[in-house]
């Protein structure tokens, strides 16, 4: 058998030469990369980038300056407008509404408020004068309004003093709840019930208001007018001493302090049986406590 001949490979390197490793890859592939165009016109588009950017901050800077201008220009304005409004006479106080008082004058309360006529409307601090206001022992609220151009109108909300009571030797007035007013003085003068509180009663005074309501819408057999001395204690309840005047003797009264309602139910008709006998004028006390009511009779005099 002949042997068949040897045909040459078209891979073969050429002999010297090393073997690359690409060398088959890029002899199938025999695409190139394709060369870089220069551009001659590098300069001239530099230019023209730049002059754009330029031209378009340029923009952003106007608009910047005319905002802050615009802004400037409206601070001026209110700036103008505030100090027209608070240095104005247009608005210079004339008349002042005062409403709410009994106790107070019109004078006091513009005087404790800080408010004098001629002032400005506009520049007056509304919460610094309510607060001002309110420091005084006799206010209780208060609420503030302008009236433009040239008033104001102060409505009051006054504590009301309901009963005398006596501390260290000395006259208070207090409110229905207990709440010292102030000292009693001639000048505001009025004449009350007194009020005794016994030791450790703090929380006694929540019926003093109840209490009151129920005198005024006439309530009871009694009336405020007719109360002389008032005392609350956890151990006697509730005490009244009337001053008598109006078929009513000068009697004291007693009632258990969470009940007074309807103790003061059960005096009433043993009073009216006592009327009948004609014993009224010798009954100091009457007392009631749960189901029972007493009568404590005044001592006879020598010769009755």
């Amino acid at each position: 058998m002949s042997a068949m001949p040897q045909r040459k490979s078209s891979l073969t390197l050429v002999k010297g030469r090393k073997k690359h490793p690409g060398a088959n890859a890029y002899r199938a592939s025999p695409r190139r990369a394709a060369p870089r165009e220069t551009s001659r016109n590098t300069g001239r588009g530099a230019v023209r980038i730049t002059l754009g950017a330029l031209w378009g901050l340029t923009k952003r800077v106007a608009a910047v300056t005319l905002l802050l201008a615009l802004l400037a220009g409206i601070s001026v304005g209110l700036v103008a407008g505030y100090r027209f409004l608070t240095e104005s006479p247009y608005f210079a106080l004339n008349r002042v509404r005062v409403e709410g008082v009994k106790r107070l004058e019109v004078r006091e309360v513009m005087e404790l408020g800080g408010v004098a006529l001629g002032r400005n409307v506009m520049a007056m601090n509304i919460a610094e004068v309510e607060e001002r206001l309110t420091a005084s022992p006799w206010v209780d609220g208060v609420v503030i309004r302008r009236e433009l151009p040239d008033g104001l109108h102060i409505r009051v909300a006054e504590r009301i003093p309901a009963f005398w009571v006596l501390r260290e030797g000395r006259l208070f007035y207090v409110d229905a709840d207990g709440k010292i007013i102030e000292r009693v003085a001639a000048e505001r003068f009025a004449s009350l019930p007194l009020l005794e509180l016994g030791e450790g009663c703090a929380e006694c005074t929540r019926e003093l208001r109840p209490f009151q309501r129920a005198l005024e819408r006439r309530e009871l057999f009694f009336g405020l007018h007719q109360v002389a001395e008032l005392s609350l204690s956890g151990e006697t309840g509730l005490g009244v001493g009337l001053d008598g005047g109006q078929n009513l003797p000068d009697i004291r009264l007693g009632v258990d302090l969470n009940e007074w309602q309807a103790g003061f139910g059960k005096l009433e008709r043993v009073l009216a049986d006592l009327e009948r006998r004609g014993e009224t004028g010798v009954a100091a006390t009457l007392t009631a406590r749960g189901d029972k009511v007493w009568v404590g009779y005044r001592p006879l005099e020598i010769g009755e």
